[in-house]
């Protein structure tokens, strides 16, 4: 008798572990994605210009490193 009842607590408590750490890494997992932010770096030779800040658009000077832009859109090298 005694010898089920502590079958049965294992299990469950197996279960419940199991079950605690699914779901706790599901759930950690989906937070993680939903608040990371994208961290804007310098780039690679040959790569994009960074982002400009609120300042440096409303300024007609570019940054040091930031491609030439036309009158069409298109990046031109200095």
């Amino acid at each position: 008798m005694y010898a089920v009842a502590a079958l049965v607590g294992v299990i469950g408590l197996l279960l419940g572990a199991i079950l605690g750490f699914l779901l706790g890494s599901t759930l950690a997992g989906n937070a993680a994605s939903s608040t990371a932010t994208p961290s804007v770096s310098a780039p690679a030779a040959g790569g994009n210009a960074p982002v400009l800040t609120p300042e440096q658009l409303t300024t007609t000077t570019l940054p040091a490193g930031h491609p030439a832009v036309t009158t069409s859109g298109t990046a031109t090298t200095p």
